[in-house]
């Protein structure tokens, strides 16, 4: 599966899926990620839509199963936890105090 359409399907802008695989590359060793060579771009570039500069700037990386498992791990590990309220401090046991 191509970079792009996994940016779409983890709603996550392209630069920023790029950016995660580079700051994480040795997580994804040559049978779970590679980039495409000139030629297969070539190949593929009719189904490319094109940006303001002519086409893509550069090559896409294609994503194996354990490739897109382990890109899923590293996205989900850079967005920032919510927290959990703690036990007791919902909206239905407010406590009111008077002084």
């Amino acid at each position: 599966m191509l970079d792009f359409d996994l940016a779409l399907l983890y709603n996550v802008e392209n630069k920023r899926l790029k950016a995660s695989v580079r700051r994480n590359i040795n997580r994804f060793p040559e049978d779970f990620m590679f980039e495409l060579t000139e030629m297969e771009f070539t190949n593929l570039r009719t189904k490319f839509s094109s940006s303001s500069y002519g086409g893509l700037r550069y090559m896409p990386f294609a994503f194996t199963e354990q490739g897109i498992a382990m890109l899923s791990s590293v996205l989900n590990s850079e967005k920032i936890p919510t927290p959990a309220l703690p036990e007791g401090k919902g909206e239905g046991n407010q406590s009111i105090c008077y002084f």
